[in-house]
């Protein structure tokens, strides 16, 4: 991004940087249950046909 958006896109990059450490707590909650979800389904999927 920081290549075809120039010097533009180190402001916004910088925006992200700060909203992600803000957030951290909440984005590796939702990452950890999203992949905790995925993997009980495919425990119960292969439970269910297996």
């Amino acid at each position: 991004m920081y290549l075809a958006g120039g010097d533009r896109s180190a402001s916004v990059l910088a925006g992200w940087k700060e909203w992600m450490a803000a957030h951290n707590a909440a984005i590796m909650t939702t990452l950890l249950v999203v992949l905790g979800v995925k993997i009980i389904g495919d425990a119960v999927s292969g439970l269910a046909t297996g």
